[in-house]
């Protein structure tokens, strides 16, 4: 996922903010659990039962549960991203900076915004993330199982060939 931005939570778990037409894309239109992409947000989806009866199933079976998980998982992460993202990046230093960067860079190509509105401190961080995550420009993936510093970070560019 190179349209990514990846963001620490109050908990230590780390979050992925995906943009709404591309998650939408990856979910949707017949192609779920089906697409590998789209299981990569979900590893864990519809696997609540034993590998056995997993594996037993039929694979409309398995898209059908996969995406039940999908849904309740994608309400469980916005209300988990709405009450634990807190940005409290300490902006005179070279971590804070490269963080607040990141983050002007994400939202300038992906959610089309001017340098004049771009986010300067914290506060707007949250609120602007937050906004962008309610209004469903941005799809947060919380990745419940993270062990690791918090970082904000965007992947490394596609290859090219």
């Amino acid at each position: 996922m190179w349209n990514t931005l990846y963001v620490p939570l109050e908990s230590g778990w780390q979050c992925a903010l995906v943009p709404g037409p591309q998650y939408f894309d990856l979910t949707c239109f017949g192609r779920g659990y089906r697409d590998l992409p789209a299981r990569w947000l979900y590893p864990n989806a519809g696997r609540d039962r034993d590998l056995w009866s997993w594996n037993a199933l039929p694979e409309v079976d398995k898209g059908e549960l996969w995406e039940k998980d999908r849904l309740r998982q994608l309400t469980q992460d916005r209300a988990a991203f709405a009450r634990h993202f807190r940005p409290n990046w300490d902006l005179h230093t070279i971590t804070g900076e490269k963080a607040l960067r990141e983050v002007q860079t994400f939202v300038r190509h992906r959610l089309k915004l001017a340098h004049w509105n771009l986010p300067t401190d914290n506060a707007e961080v949250r609120k602007l993330l937050c906004d962008a995550v309610a209004s469903g420009r941005l799809v947060p993936v919380i990745n419940r199982e993270y062990r690791g510093l918090p970082r904000v970070a965007q992947p490394d560019p596609a290859p090219q060939r």
